[in-house]
């Protein structure tokens, strides 16, 4: 059995959606909304315990992620000209963190989930 400690989970999370929202929005040439940006990574932090609790597996199939990641956005870039292209580059950044963190773990050693 797996352990996960939700609040280590939640901390990790909100502080990385955080920083990913914001280096989206820096790569967009945005005015910076830090509070935006943290509500939104307050609700994927949020998303990141749900997956786990017992009821709510439905949030790892794609729809539930495509959802989390357009409230997220929605949050973050809502107030801006053009919240569908900052969209788009929130997930560009946060799909090649993910990259970035994958290849590291395989360079490592570590098993693959």
């Amino acid at each position: 059995m797996e352990i996960i400690y939700a609040d280590s989970l939640f901390c990790l999370n909100l502080l990385t959606d955080y920083l990913l929202c914001l280096v989206s929005a820096k790569a967009c040439g945005l005015y910076l909304r830090r509070i935006r940006y943290f509500a939104a990574a307050l609700i994927g932090a949020a998303y990141s315990v749900c997956v786990f609790l017992p009821g709510l597996g439905f949030l790892m199939t794609a729809p539930g992620k495509l959802a989390g990641a357009l409230m997220m956005g929605l949050v973050a870039y809502g107030a801006e000209r053009r919240p569908i292209r900052c969209t788009l580059v929130f997930l560009a950044v946060s799909a090649g963190f993910a990259g970035a963190v994958w290849g590291i773990s395989m360079a490592a050693g570590l098993p693959s989930p």
